[in-house]
């Protein structure tokens, strides 16, 4: 068995054409059956957006 992680980016087009673009994690665990190694649970999770800048103290 084995447990990996990692990022992705993932872009395209919306309908209207604007471009879109998601960041995500991903995790998958894999088991090997028959000599070959299978996918058993993926799951991905969209990366928070940046928190904005606080205004400067005044």
């Amino acid at each position: 068995m084995a447990m990996r992680t990692g990022e992705a980016c993932v872009t395209g087009k919306s309908e209207k054409g604007d471009p879109l673009e998601l960041n995500a994690f991903w995790t998958s665990l894999d088991v090997r059956e028959n000599g070959q190694w299978k996918i058993r649970m993926l799951t991905s999770m969209p990366k928070a957006p940046p928190q904005p800048q606080e205004e400067a103290a005044k």
